[in-house]
């Protein structure tokens, strides 16, 4: 198979604050290293459909990436990533607030408690929204063209869905990747509207695997949306308007209402009562299995102040504290409009034969739902679409 020697040029910029950084939450930070993972990560992603062998996408992705393989198998980065031009407009301190009033209930939601506390603002530091960066990949040594187009592709997916940052799945920290050079020579523009955008994520996500992946990777399984919204004309309307379509589907609502006032649709009532209950010491139907909601991710948590102490339950599974979210919100600028994007990646969910656990003040296992990810099939029926 022909092998290739290219250099690659990438364009993005960061459309939604990032939380990107390491552990000091007073200072938000580019890192090439994080960019590195995130192409690693959407490397194996677009992989799988190709090879649908765990070994081969590992041995590709030891081809480009390096890495240690075997004890005679260990090899560097087959190219130099370096950033040739970073345009980094400012940063958001922690107790600082993406609006005035912090009033958007919608973004709250998302960024969760780690990032934004409802009264007290930011709780770490953020890169603010309309920063750029261009990226150089120089090959030092051939790969397979296979393995070259995969990259490729993997850019395409962390500039048209993905992002940097804590938070990326909940659309912060979202990149639009403006154009794609190989060897100094245009290979990819950036689309110059809406309908451009639809049909290049069509293409992007297509795939030919209909089994569900071993881990989250491309399949013939992957549904997703571009929402229509009254007014998208900044990065904050688009964000909190799914943000609330979001929490308006999961939310039980405090005293029933949800923070605007609206009146909770209480979709997951019969969660809300079998964790209510076991912080009552109560036990499970012995038909019981986990709260619906645990498709959206790992830890799910939950809290009933009228319960006092007893009233704090963590979700995880029995072996695995966390288990990234299958749907990710992506936020896309377009012309200067802004357009939520919800791309649903199913993929095995929990090693087989790992139960859910319950654990308040005491603990309990319980196997996971039948339809697990319905919710989120749900959820997406609800989105209005283009």
């Amino acid at each position: 198979m022909a092998k290739v020697l290219k250099h690659i040029e990438a364009s993005f910029e960061i459309v939604t604050p990032s939380f990107a950084g390491d552990a000091d939450k007073n200072r938000a930070k580019f890192r090439l290293s994080s960019i590195n993972g995130l192409l690693r990560y959407w490397f194996r992603a677009v992989a799988w459909p190709e090879y649908e062998d765990l070994n081969k996408v590992k041995e590709a992705e030891l081809n480009v990436f390096g890495g240690a393989g075997s004890e005679t198998n260990t090899k560097k980065h087959a190219f130099r990533l370096r950033a040739i031009k970073t345009a980094i407009r400012g940063y958001y301190s922690p107790q600082s607030q993406f609006d005035q009033k912090n009033k958007l209930s919608g973004i709250n939601y998302l960024a969760g408690q780690g990032c934004i506390h409802f009264r007290n603002g930011l709780q770490r530091a953020a890169i603010k929204e309309n920063s750029h960066f261009i990226l150089k990949l120089q090959f030092i040594r051939p790969v397979e063209e296979k393995e070259f187009n995969l990259l490729l592709k993997a850019i395409k997916c962390l500039g048209l869905i993905g992002g940097v940052g804590s938070r990326t799945r909940r659309g912060f920290g979202s990149l639009v990747l403006q154009y794609l050079k190989v060897n100094d020579q245009t290979a990819w523009q950036a689309p110059q509207n809406v309908e451009e955008y639809k049909s290049m994520l069509a293409e992007l996500l297509k795939a030919n695997n209909d089994t569900l992946p071993d881990y989250t990777a491309l399949s013939k399984k992957i549904e997703w949306k571009i929402i229509t919204l009254q007014n998208n004309n900044t990065w904050q309307n688009a964000l909190d308007e799914i943000g609330k379509q979001f929490l308006r589907f999961r939310s039980y609502g405090r005293h029933g209402k949800l923070p605007w006032g609206e009146k909770a649709k209480q979709r997951f009532s019969n969660d809300h009562d079998l964790v209510y209950n076991f912080c009552q010491g109560k036990k499970p139907d012995k038909n019981a299995t986990a709260p619906e909601r645990v498709a959206f991710g790992l830890p799910h948590n939950y809290f009933f102040s009228s319960l006092g102490p007893n009233g704090r339950v963590k979700v995880t599974g029995t072996q695995s504290e966390r288990r990234a979210s299958p749907l990710f919100i992506h936020i896309h600028k377009i012309n200067n409009k802004y357009y939520p994007v919800v791309v649903f990646i199913p993929a095995r969910f929990l090693p087989d034969r790992e139960q859910i656990c319950l654990k308040g003040k005491r603990k309990t296992s319980l196997p996971l739902p039948l339809n697990l990810y319905q919710p989120i099939k749900e959820f997406l029926k609800t989105l209005p679409a283009l």
